[in-house]
């Protein structure tokens, strides 16, 4: 077992040392490379607010220098401050889109930390917003009021903003899914969402479970998902107030009630050091060199080819999205603000422009899955049976 490897059991296994309120210390480092592997580890999987778990302060001053300690505690201080001022943005958002009426549900990063025995640790990039498409082109007036820019658009139902220095907002009109039976499943649970304050939502335990869990299963199947990913999920089926009975057949209808048979077991594996058996190893060696979100050089998305979502999909993907109003193509098509009679064919444009770009996404992949060697395909297959993911 390589250094990396061995090191990113010891961090996992000190991280649920931890949280499940263990008596436990942190291993300490035999050599600086031990040190430096585990420093690489929780920044690959974006867990260095974790440090004092994974690497003790004998360790840390006998190995490193007062300048590389200093880099460390820089960006340990950085990272919780990105999200304490992340957290003071999500809530501003949400207090701007009540004020005009923009019922929203924010999902994911931020929503975690509830879980999570210190709130301080759990960090995140973004913040995620489920809208209704009714409401896109008055929240992304809302956004551009507050400084916001508009910076790119996903499949018609993810649309980014950013504001410098470093912040980030995802406004999702999709609660997910590949097929449309996983969306209008995931759109169902996002009626039940309880009220926090004003317009702002929040998902029940249950189903910000099933959410969180289709989100790494999402990722999985795309390429890889890293280990904060199933510490999430690990989190909330702990600390949540959970109905089984109302999760499982959700899951079901959803077709990853395998795959959450699976994650326990690799959560066993990462986070309480019982490795079921070699497969789900695999499956855990995988997640360490995945990083936080998974790598796209990994090509297990490859591997998945869901052909039913695909077909699905495949217009509706094409397709324009009619809510998004004048304001919001200007954004798109800035000539629009000195000649307006153009914005017909701005969506005659931007349809044919989905059609070019699914074409060049579609063979873009091909030439990928072709440049992948059989054993690293195996590889895939093996990891992907492995956590029940099968083509609907």
């Amino acid at each position: 077992m390589n250094n990396y490897l061995e090191n990113g059991y010891i961090v996992c296994n000190a991280i649920g040392d931890a949280v499940n309120l263990k008596d436990s210390q942190p291993i300490k480092c035999k050599t600086k490379e031990d040190v430096v592997s585990r420093i690489n580890f929780l920044i690959t999987h974006n867990l260095i607010t974790l440090i004092d778990i994974a690497v003790d302060k004998v360790s840390l001053a006998a190995f490193l220098d007062k300048d590389e300690s200093k880099k460390i505690n820089d960006k340990v201080k950085q990272a919780v401050f990105r999200q304490f001022k992340c957290d003071l943005m999500s809530d501003s958002i949400s207090k701007s889109l009540s004020e005009n009426s923009v019922r929203h549900i924010v999902l994911k990063g931020t929503e975690f930390k509830r879980f999570y025995p210190n709130s301080l640790v759990r960090t995140s990039n973004d913040v995620d917003i489920y809208i209704s498409a009714d409401d896109l082109e008055n929240a992304g007036r809302v956004l551009g009021d507050m400084g916001f820019r508009f910076d790119k658009i996903y499949d018609n139902i993810e649309f980014s903003y950013r504001k410098d220095p470093r912040y980030y907002v995802e406004l999702h009109t999709d609660m997910e899914g590949f097929t449309q039976q996983q969306k209008s499943v995931l759109q169902e649970i996002s009626k039940n969402a309880e009220k926090v304050s004003g317009e702002r939502f929040r998902l029940n335990d249950n189903d910000f479970y099933i959410h969180s869990l289709f989100h790494l299963y999402k990722h999985f199947v795309r390429s890889g998902a890293g280990v904060r990913m199933f510490l999430d999920v690990y989190l909330v089926r702990k600390n949540g107030t959970l109905d089984y009975q109302y999760i499982r057949p959700i899951l079901k209808k959803l077709g990853i009630d395998g795959f959450e048979q699976a994650v326990i077991k690799v959560n066993n594996g990462l986070f309480e050091g019982v490795l079921a058996d070699d497969d789900i190893k695999d499956v855990v060696e995988f997640v360490f060199s995945s990083g936080t979100f998974g790598r796209n050089s990994s090509h297990l998305h490859l591997s998945k080819i869901n052909t039913k979502a695909t077909g699905e999909n495949q217009w509706s993907r094409m397709n324009i999205n009619y809510g998004v109003g004048f304001d919001a193509m200007k954004k798109r098509y800035p000539v629009l603000e000195k000649i307006p009679v153009l914005y017909p064919l701005s969506f005659i444009h931007r349809f044919f422009y989905g059609i070019i770009h699914k074409r060049n996404v579609i063979k873009s992949a091909v030439e990928r899955e072709q440049s992948v060697s059989k054993d690293r395909v195996n590889r895939y297959d093996k990891i992907l049976k492995t956590m029940k993911i099968n083509n609907h």
